[in-house]
């Protein structure tokens, strides 16, 4: 919910409550924040200072770091009301009154969607329907299957993995009934540009706000500094206060982990266990609390314990304080990002102009794009969030969705590459957002023709197999089973990107098409008497030849075979 109570609880008790009932060393270390937190008369300060984003910035680098702060995204009640208050000042800034009144007449100016969006939790049960879905990647959640005519049709329902949302009231989706009786009504809704409907003064100042919070979100999340900040949030003064953080990977049992937490750090076994837990759920957790010199000994302890010839040790860096509690804030500003879009059509499409703008004469790649390209590197619980912030806004709206598809596609080879080094399931990688893209006809054709998504993807096929080459043909001898399994994932991306054949060709598709075709056949030349099985003569074969590999891919590239074959008919 969006941040609520009064406006003007004033911060230092709301500290001083959390010192109180910390459990472990507070980041309170750091300088207290001088004075009182009055939301009202801190956004009159921005508004009446030269540089909004300065203001903004200082007001975050005195105030986040006296929040408690455990190394965890699990906040304690008297953390969380911090916060509250932290983020109700940012909603004074952008409704121009008090947060209350300015979400209520929001929700009663915001129409219905026509899509839901829902986002799909880990082993959530999913409904396609056999006879009216385009392809099987196609999925209702349960309340808008109920509401549908489709449970009525032949169906089948499957367990979600996590990460996708409902694809109720997406035409291209269904050949029939594409929305629920709830979101039917969607469809004929007022078609004017939401963002245009909303006042001037708030669209002005959501576009200031979604641009200082996003850029500082992104700048924080993928920051690598460990002990330093960014310039415009470094403290005062800097403390010997530092946190040993371990990371979540999916190569270490629970066992594993919580024996070497028991040894490292001396704590019991159920200790161990909640800290596994955490970690795990969360992707990475501190487990110690002090000065430089003792975090030190702590992650050299945890090294020494898990490192083995047959196994990498556990992740852990050393982080100062306030880059863990600026980090914490930032992924909580993302979940309150997604709460405050979630309430207009309008700002939801803002939020998307901002992500998705590039600096006029700048090289550097758009906010969402400078985040994905980053994604590999973050950890569990902030890929979560942040997937599900770019399913909540650009995939629910058309345009957007197409421009994000075309940064998608633009980077597509390099976010593979990083995914295949990736210790994380595709579940919680960013290149799983392909399915959301690539399933969609008008879309999948647009990047076909418009940027050669097809060659792009074929290429990216050849790079990552290129390891396995011998002679221009694929042999696969001492290869690692995760990372072949990872890159067979691109030839799903494929299958997904061909599932709809246009139904009027044009002289560029053509051209493009052919392109991807091209590079295609050279796929296939390095298939060809790939792994031959050779009669032996004059001496025992001692070891059976690796076929497993070679056949899975072929196994994959039948179905990719027989859609380019339609494809090619079609024209």
């Amino acid at each position: 919910m969006p941040a609520a109570g009064s406006e003007r609880i004033r911060f230092a008790t709301v500290v001083k409550m959390a010192d109180e009932g910390a459990m472990e060393p507070n980041v309170g270390a750091e300088p207290e924040p001088r004075g009182v937190l009055e939301p009202e008369q801190v956004v009159r300060n921005w508004q009446e200072g030269v540089d909004l984003c300065l203001g903004i910035y200082q007001h975050l680098k005195e105030y986040v770091p006296a929040v408690h702060c455990s190394g965890s995204e699990v906040k304690s009640p008297e953390d969380e009301q911090a916060y509250q208050i932290l983020l109700q000042t940012l909603e004074w800034f952008l409704f121009g009154e008090t947060p209350a009144d300015g979400f209520a007449k929001l929700e009663q100016n915001n129409g219905s969607s026509q899509l839901c969006g829902r986002v799909f939790k880990g082993g959530e049960t999913t409904y396609s329907c056999r006879d009216c879905a385009i392809d099987p990647t196609c999925v209702l959640c349960m309340d808008c299957f109920q509401n549908s005519v489709h449970r009525n049709h032949r169906y089948k329902m499957n367990s979600s993995y996590g990460g996708g949302f409902c694809d109720c009231g997406d035409v291209e989706a269904w050949k029939t009934g594409p929305a629920c009786k709830k979101h039917e009504h969607g469809a004929s809704e007022d078609t004017a540009n939401p963002a245009n409907q909303l006042p001037v003064a708030l669209a002005e100042r959501a576009q200031q706000l979604f641009t200082i919070i996003f850029r500082y979100i992104v700048d924080m999340l993928i920051w690598t500094e460990d002990k330093e900040l960014p310039l415009g949030l470094q403290p005062r003064e800097k403390t010997d206060s530092y946190f040993c953080v371990l990371f979540n990977d999916e190569q270490h049992s629970f066992e594993h982990v919580i024996y070497s937490l028991q040894r490292s750090l001396g704590c019991s076994q159920r200790e161990a266990q909640n800290y596994t837990t955490l970690i795990d759920k969360e992707g990475r957790r501190a487990v110690k609390h002090g000065s430089l010199h003792s975090c030190q000994e702590t992650k050299l302890e945890v090294f020494n314990i898990t490192n083995s010839v047959f196994q990498s040790p556990l992740r852990v860096e050393i982080l100062h304080s306030t880059v863990v509690s600026h980090q914490t804030f930032a992924l909580r500003l993302l979940l309150w990002l997604n709460q405050v879009i979630s309430y207009s059509a309008g700002l939801r499409q803002i939020f998307c102009e901002v992500v998705l703008n590039q600096e006029p004469g700048s090289d550097q790649p758009c906010l969402i794009s400078k985040f994905m390209l980053a994604d590999a590197k973050l950890w569990k619980g902030a890929r979560k969030v942040f997937h599900e912030l770019i399913v909540c806004s650009l995939l629910m709206e058309t345009e957007y969705k197409r421009l994000f598809a075309i940064e998608f596609i633009t980077h597509y080879k390099q976010l593979q590459l990083e995914f295949v080094e990736d210790d994380h399931d595709r579940n919680v990688s960013v290149t799983a957002q392909s399915v959301q893209i690539f399933t969609v006809p008008t879309l999948a054709r647009h990047l076909i023709e418009e940027h050669d998504a097809l060659k792009i993807i074929i290429e990216t096929i050849i790079e990552l197999f290129s390891e396995h080459m011998d002679n221009g043909k694929l042999h696969f001898q001492s290869y690692s089973q995760d990372k072949l399994f990872r890159k067979q994932m691109v030839l799903y991306d494929l299958k997904y990107l061909l599932i709809s054949k246009p139904p009027l060709w044009t002289d560029r598709q053509r051209e493009h098409f052919l392109e991807g075709f091209k590079t295609f056949l050279k796929l296939l030349k390095s298939m060809q008497n790939m792994e031959p099985v050779n009669r032996q003569i004059g001496q025992h074969l001692e070891i059976e030849p690796e076929w497993e590999p070679a056949f899975t891919i072929q196994m994959l590239l039948k179905c990719i075979l027989s859609v380019i074959q339609e494809w090619c008919a079609s024209d």
